[in-house]
């Protein structure tokens, strides 16, 4: 699955025992000023340790996720579920 900026869901690890999962919506992929599209699918893995990476959280920060890429680049993810957004018809406020 592709992961980009603005309407791509994806399969994430929330749990930092890696058993616990959640998906999460993808505001904003940024590399340099530039939106970079990567491939995930909804078997990879989402490394909660990774700190090496200029990511910024937006909601529920109790929820955040880092997203491990290899080339870096900010990442803003949207830590609402799917339900909680299907809930509020698509409508984020931030």
């Amino acid at each position: 699955m592709m992961l980009g900026a603005g309407d791509d869901w994806f399969r994430a690890d929330m749990g930092r025992n890696g058993e616990k999962y959640a998906d999460v919506f993808v505001l904003d992929v940024l590399n340099n000023g530039d939106d970079i599209i990567h491939d995930f699918s909804r078997e990879d893995r989402i490394d909660l340790r990774g700190a090496d990476y200029d990511i910024e959280f937006r909601g529920n920060r109790d929820r955040s996720t880092v997203v491990e890429i290899e080339d870096g680049g900010r990442i803003f993810l949207q830590a609402f579920s799917r339900a909680d957004y299907e809930a509020m018809n698509g409508d984020i406020f931030l």
